[in-house]
């Protein structure tokens, strides 16, 4: 079933506000100096709850020296933390520190502020519509 215009423009326009929020939130906090992939290491790494680089790159489907190279840029800028294991002392678990941790809130506050200006304007019915239906996006995006 091909894509109507109207709904490529929809994503088109949601796309750009959302990375207008996000340009702004970055600067606003002083988070100007992560790129998107360094967003998506930190994003993974808060999911995934300090896990081991090798947990990581599978998390994100790279290879552990991507993963590596990645995680000293993120260590450098004051993002990432490397703490010893306890069961094997050669291995670490990676760690956001607190500047991390603001950027996460930032981020988190930018995501429910776009969810906000999706369902501004709607009635309680319509925004559970859309909640149904961006679910079964989601579905199947994950497949």
């Amino acid at each position: 079933m091909p894509v109507s215009d109207p709904l490529v423009e929809i994503v088109a326009l949601l796309t750009r506000k959302a990375a207008e929020m996000q340009s702004t939130a970055e600067r606003s906090g002083g988070f100007s100096d992560l790129s998107l992939r360094q967003i998506y290491y930190l994003d993974t790494i808060a999911r995934l709850d300090n896990p081991s680089p090798t947990e990581l790159a599978q998390a994100l489907g790279v290879s552990k020296p991507s993963v590596t190279s990645a995680v000293e840029k993120l260590a450098r800028l004051g993002y990432v933390g490397k703490v010893s294991s306890d069961e094997d002392r050669r291995s670490y678990h990676l760690h956001l520190t607190e500047k991390a941790q603001g950027f996460i809130q930032a981020h988190d506050r930018m995501h429910q502020e776009l969810a906000q200006a999706l369902t501004a304007g709607l009635d309680e019915a319509e925004v559970v519509q859309l909640q149904r239906l961006l679910q079964k996006v989601v579905e199947r995006l994950k497949e």
